[in-house]
C-alpha cells in the first residue's frame, strides 16, 4: 500500500471526521497489532493541526479480554486528551478508560481494521460519504416516525419491536462535540427499541462477537421480552452460549441496540465484526451494556456483545426499508 494513500486516509480522518483544532490537546492511539505506517501519518496530519498531538502505542488485547483494563498511563492520557483518535485491534470502546473519558470530555473516534485494513480505505475515501449519511438519516428519521420495527430473513430471522419515544440516532463516523464516542468509516443507525416489546427469533448469519464470521448454519437466538432465552442452531451456538454462561453476568443477555449499516464498501465476511456491522444494510444487535445516549432502560453490565445479520428484510411501520440487498428507493433512499 502507497504511504500516498494513507496520507489521504490520515488527512480525513483528521481534519473531516475526528475535527481536529488548533490547540487541542489530540492523542493518536494505536497497538501492536496494527501496521504503524497508519498511526504515524495520522500523527504527522495531527501535527499540523495542534501542536498539542502526541502518538500512543499499546500492546493488543484479543477481543475475547472482556472487560479490558488499559494502564492506568493509557487511562490518564485519555482523560486529559480533547480528542482521541484510535486505530487499533483493541476494543478500545468497550473499556473503563473509554468512558471516563468521554465523561471526562474527550471525543473520541475509532477504527478497529482488524484483518482487512483495506476497509479503512475504501469506506472512507473511495465513495460518496455525504451520502450515505444522507441514507443514514433517512432512516433514522423514519424509525423515529413510525415506533414498530419488524426484521426478517431467509435464514430464520423474525424479530418484532416497538420503538416508542426511544431517540433514533446517526452514528456519521465522525465526533465534534465533547464527550463524543463514535466509529468509523462509518454510518449507522441506531436505536434502543423498547425491551418489553422484543420478540421472536435472531438468526445470527453475517458476525458473532468474538468467533468472527458464521459460517454454514446460523446461531439462533430466541428473545422474550428483550432477553434471550434460547441459544441453538449449529455447534457454533453451542460454543457461544457456553461463552456467554462463561462471562456470568446476566446483563449480557439483554437486547440493548438495533442498528442498520449503510457503507457500500464494507464486506461482510471477509472483514472482522467492525467492518460487517458498517455493511450496506447489515443489522447489528447489541446485548448487554448500553450506551447512555439511547436512553434504554438497561442499566450496568460489564460486557457487551454484537451479533450482525446480513442483510435482511427491514420493515418499519407499514414501509419496507430494505430488502434483497436493495434500500426502498421509492422512499427517497439512493442505493450505492
Amino acid at each position: 500500500m502507497s504511504t500516498s494513500v494513507w496520507n489521504r486516509f490520515a488527512y480525513k480522518s483528521v481534519i473531516d471526521r475526528a475535527n481536529v483544532r488548533a490547540g487541542e490537546v489530540f492523542t493518536v492511539l494505536t497497538d501492536d497489532w496494527v501496521n504503524p505506517y497508519i498511526a504515524e501519518a495520522i500523527f504527522a496530519v495531527g501535527l499540523s493541526q495542534s501542536e498539542n498531538t502526541q502518538l500512543l502505542r499499546i500492546r493488543s488485547y484479543h477481543s475475547s479480554e472482556e472487560p479490558v483494563t488499559l494502564n492506568s498511563v493509557t487511562t490518564r492520557a485519555m482523560k486529559e486528551s480533547d480528542v482521541i483518535l484510535g486505530v487499533c485491534k483493541t476494543r478500545i470502546g468497550q473499556t473503563g478508560a473509554c468512558r471516563e473519558a468521554l465523561a471526562a470530555g474527550t471525543r473520541i473516534l475509532l477504527a478497529e481494521p482488524e484483518h482487512h485494513e483495506t476497509f479503512l480505505l475504501d469506506g472512507l475515501l473511495n465513495l460518496d460519504y455525504n451520502q450515505m449519511l444522507e441514507n443514514a438519516n433517512l432512516l433514522t428519521k423514519i424509525m423515529g416516525e413510525e415506533g414498530h420495527c419488524r426484521v426478517t430473513s431467509s435464514t430464520g430471522t423474525d424479530l418484532e419491536f416497538e420503538i416508542g419515544d426511544r431517540p433514533t440516532l446517526l452514528s456519521p463516523g465522525g465526533v465534534s462535540e465533547p464527550g463524543q464516542l463514535d466509529w468509523y468509516p462509518g454510518a449507522m443507525s441506531n436505536v434502543a427499541p423498547i425491551e418489553k416489546t422484543i420478540h421472536g427469533t435472531i438468526a445470527v448469519d453475517g458476525n458473532l462477537f468474538p468467533f468472527g464470521a458464521v459460517e454454514g448454519d446460523p446461531v439462533l437466538l430466541e428473545i422474550e421480552e428483550g432477553v434471550i432465552k434460547k441459544i441453538h442452531g449449529s455447534k457454533l451456538a453451542q460454543q457461544f452460549g457456553e461463552w456467554m454462561e462463561s462471562l456470568n453476568d446476566p446483563i449480557a443477555y439483554r437486547f440493548c441496540h438495533f442498528s442498520v449499516g449503510f457503507n457500500p464498501r464494507a464486506v461482510m465476511k471477509s472483514g472482522g465484526i467492525t467492518e460487517g456491522e458498517r455493511c450496506l444494510g447489515a443489522v447489528t444487535i447489541g446485548f448487554g451494556r448500553c450506551y447512555a445516549e439511547l436512553k434504554g432502560a438497561i442499566k450496568g453490565g460489564e460486557h457487551h456483545v454484537d451479533v450482525v445479520l446480513a442483510p435482511p428484510t427491514i420493515q418499519v411501520g407499514n414501509k419496507t426499508i430494505l430488502e434483497g440487498n436493495s434500500l426502498n428507493t421509492k422512499l427517497g433512499f439512493v442505493n450505492m
